[in-house]
């Protein structure tokens, strides 16, 4: 499907596509190609695909033959998996598995479904809390197993959204993401310019302890 929608967005005057029966064929051919106009570009998909083609690529760079390979991975939030819960009794229920998310340097998002904002201005005593007005108690225990967390607003949702989902990622391990159910379905403007990627570096192990 990646492959497949890449093929079909490409759509420019002067690119001409080749079809080959194996991904072993496609790097040979582009090689070829290569070699007559100065540069050859080959596609193949994620893993079996791009092994596959492997040899040829290996022959291109001993020969010094400029080709561009080009793998269909994986969507990006196939590495990062996303939990929804409730307030309260939901996300306690779900404390342990994320704390062996922690451990195991898993990036899982745990975005918990928390009272309405008025509600908590007000320290309303509601159902899923202590009764004492404190609506972040159970936030603050799971700082011990997070890398990163916070509680949405309408004012800070676009910053947040993209520290946490970054400090996921780049560091592996799991994220908290508090969101008042009377926000769930509130739109929030962003000037298409000023999104920048998300921020990808090598994780590094811990070290080991002897």
């Amino acid at each position: 499907m990646i492959i497949h929608n890449f093929y079909f967005d490409i759509d420019f005057d002067g690119i001409q596509w080749g079809n080959n029966c194996n991904e072993l064929n496609a790097s040979y051919a582009a090689d070829g190609y290569a070699r007559m106009r100065g540069i050859g570009v080959l596609v193949t998909t994620f893993g079996v695909g791009e092994l596959s083609a492997i040899n040829g690529i290996a022959g291109s760079y001993a020969e010094m033959v400029s080709v561009v390979h080009i793998v269909g991975t994986l969507m990006l939030l196939m590495v990062m998996l996303v939990l929804v819960t409730t307030f309260g009794v939901g996300e306690l229920s779900a404390l342990n598995g994320i704390a062996g998310s922690y451990a195991e340097m898993v990036s899982v998002v745990h975005i918990v479904g928390t009272l309405p904002t008025a509600s908590q201005a007000s320290g309303a005593i509601l159902h899923h809390t202590l009764g004492n007005g404190d609506f972040l108690v159970f936030a603050n225990m799971y700082k011990e197993v997070t890398i990163a967390h916070t509680n949405l607003t309408k004012t800070n949702a676009i910053e947040e959204i993209d520290r946490v989902l970054n400090e996921c990622l780049n560091k592996s391990r799991p994220a908290y993401i508090g969101l008042a159910v009377d926000l769930s379905d509130h739109e929030i403007n962003v000037d298409p310019l000023s999104i920048e990627p998300l921020k990808r570096s090598l994780v590094r192990n811990p070290r080991d302890v002897h």
